[in-house]
């Protein structure tokens, strides 16, 4: 029999209530390079991280059904506090938030604008054997997009005047070279600038940085390089 499932490339943690909504996402996922992990509701959610970080094992995303018990309909009571607590302690961890709730039940704006403030993706999703629809809007949150299904696609106004591109061409030209492990002075030859003029930019990406992602920590070349690489597709920057 031929194998449709391909070899992992990446880890997921899902974290799904249902039964068969999970072991419908589970297909798709795996059968597009995902090898899943299951959380089933808030208090499950933040030990499976904790049992995968013990274990050395990366998550490379989570994917968090909005619906969750102790409250499945309010979005509010139950998804976004753990998806706020989880964001607390990990600060660039793709996460896709879904729902299959109707948008009646409860705030659509007043849940997108937090979580596209908190850098969380937002679909609404429905089963309905459409191949790789879950996967692709995965895929795309892992890159670095923050995306917003086409239920609240009008939304995207807020995810851009919440977080504008904080750098300019010149910040992002220093920090692509220095998340590839040049020197200054590879750097400076690199972009025909003085090496005081790397220097000067390093120093002023980390003011604006600092500025835009209080939250963060950009203290040595290590910190700009993972912010680069976290936010280079968010931003257009690739």
């Amino acid at each position: 029999m031929e194998n449709n499932v391909l070899t992992p490339k990446y880890r997921l943690l899902l974290v799904e209530d249902s039964k068969r909504e999970y072991d419908a996402l589970r297909v798709e996922l795996e059968q597009n390079g995902w090898q899943v992990m299951h959380a089933v509701d808030v208090n499950d959610a933040p030990y499976q991280l904790s049992i995968a970080e013990k274990q050395g094992l990366t998550i490379d995303a989570m994917a968090i059904d909005l619906g969750l018990p102790p409250a499945p309909d309010e979005p509010e009571k139950s998804g976004l506090p753990l998806i706020q607590k989880i964001r607390e302690q990990r600060r660039s961890l793709p996460i896709l938030a879904y729902t299959t709730l109707p948008a009646r039940l409860f705030s659509v704006e007043k849940v997108a604008r937090k979580l596209l403030a908190l850098n969380v993706s937002f679909a609404f999703i429905k089963f309905t054997g459409e191949a790789d629809s879950f996967a692709r809007l995965l895929e795309l949150t892992r890159l670095g997009y923050v995306i917003l299904s086409k239920d609240v696609a009008n939304l995207l106004q807020y995810a851009i005047a919440d977080r504008p591109d904080p750098l300019d061409a010149d910040h992002w030209s220093v920090l692509k070279y220095l998340s590839m492990d040049y020197t200054h002075d590879e750097i400076a030859q690199k972009l025909n600038i003085a090496k005081g003029t790397v220097a000067n930019r390093l120093e002023r990406i980390r003011e604006l940085l600092a500025e835009a992602y209080p939250s963060d920590d950009f203290t040595n070349a290590d910190d700009l390089s993972r912010w680069y690489d976290t936010h280079k597709v968010r931003y257009c920057r690739e």
